[in-house]
C-alpha cells in the first residue's frame, strides 16, 4: 500500500493543478463597461445664435436619457469639457470626424456619438452618427425632423434611436437596463432648453453668478427639470 501513495499524492496534485484554472476563472472580475463618449453637435446656421446655445444642452439631455443603460458608461459632460479645453477646442464651433477620434481616445472611450443640426425652411434637423473608436468606421447613422420648437421631441427621438442601436450592439442591455434615474420633463420649451444651455456655457466659461442666475431660470420656468435642479444644487453647494 505505502507503494502506491506517492502515485495517489502526484495524482491528487494533478487534478488540482487542473481546477485550478477553473476557479481563476470563477474569480476573474467582470468585463469593464464600454464606455460611449457623446460630443457637442456642431451647429451649422451661423445667423441664428440663439439656437447655438442649444449644443452644450443637447449632450447633457442626451447623456441623462442613456444613463441608466446598466452595461454602458456614459462620459459626463464636464469631462468632455475639461478635455477639450486641454485640446483648446472649448471655442470651436465645429468638431470634424477626426477631432472626434482623438478626443474619443482621450477619453477613452470605445464609441462615440457625434453630429449636427441645422434649420433650413422652418425645419429643425439633426444628424447623428456612431463611430467606433478603434477602426473610426461610421457603426450607424440617422436623423430626425421637425420644427425649432419641438426640440426636445426630437431630442427624445434621438435618444431612443440611440438606445435601440445601443442595445443591438451590447446584447447585455437588453437585461441590464435600469429605471431612468432623473426625471424627465413632460415637456421642454425650446427657449427653456435654450437659457439651460447658455447656463451650461457659464459654467464652463467659470462664470459661476450668471450661471447660476441662468439656472434659477430655468428651474423656475420649468420645476420637472430635474437634470437643471441638480446642476443648480451642485453649484449651490
Amino acid at each position: 500500500m505505502a507503494a502506491f501513495r506517492p502515485m495517489v499524492t502526484a495524482l491528487a496534485m494533478s487534478l488540482c493543478l487542473l481546477a485550478a484554472p477553473a476557479a481563476a476563472e470563477g474569480l476573474k472580475k467582470p468585463a469593464a463597461r464600454p464606455q460611449v463618449a457623446v460630443l457637442y453637435f456642431n451647429y451649422r446656421n451661423e445667423k441664428d445664435d440663439e439656437l447655438a446655445a442649444l449644443r452644450k444642452g443637447l449632450t447633457s439631455l442626451l447623456v441623462s436619457d442613456l444613463s441608466d443603460l446598466g452595461q454602458i458608461r456614459f462620459i459626463e459632460r464636464e469631462r468632455l469639457q475639461e478635455v477639450l479645453d486641454e485640446l483648446k477646442l472649448s471655442q470651436s464651433k465645429d468638431i470634424d470626424p477626426d477631432t472626434a477620434l482623438k478626443v474619443g481616445k482621450l477619453l477613452a472611450a470605445q464609441y462615440t456619438v457625434m453630429g449636427a443640426y441645422l434649420v433650413v425652411l422652418g425645419q429643425l434637423t439633426i444628424t447623428w452618427k456612431v463611430l467606433d473608436m478603434q477602426t473610426a468606421e461610421i457603426l450607424k447613422s440617422g436623423d430626425v425632423r421637425g420644427r425649432p420648437e419641438q426640440f426636445y421631441e426630437l431630442e427624445q427621438k434621438l435618444s431612443a434611436q440611440l438606445r435601440s442601436f445601443l442595445a443591438e450592439r451590447v446584447p447585455a442591455l437588453k437585461a441590464a437596463a435600469l429605471p431612468a434615474a432623473r426625471q424627465k420633463p413632460a415637456a421642454l420649451p425650446t427657449r427653456v432648453a435654450v437659457e439651460y444651455g447658455k447656463a451650461l456655457e457659464e459654467l464652463d466659461q467659470k462664470n459661476k453668478a450668471a450661471a447660476r442666475v441662468r439656472l434659477e431660470q430655468v428651474v423656475k420656468a420649468q420645476p420637472d427639470f430635474e437634470l437643471a435642479t441638480v446642476d443648480l444644487a451642485a453649484l449651490m453647494k
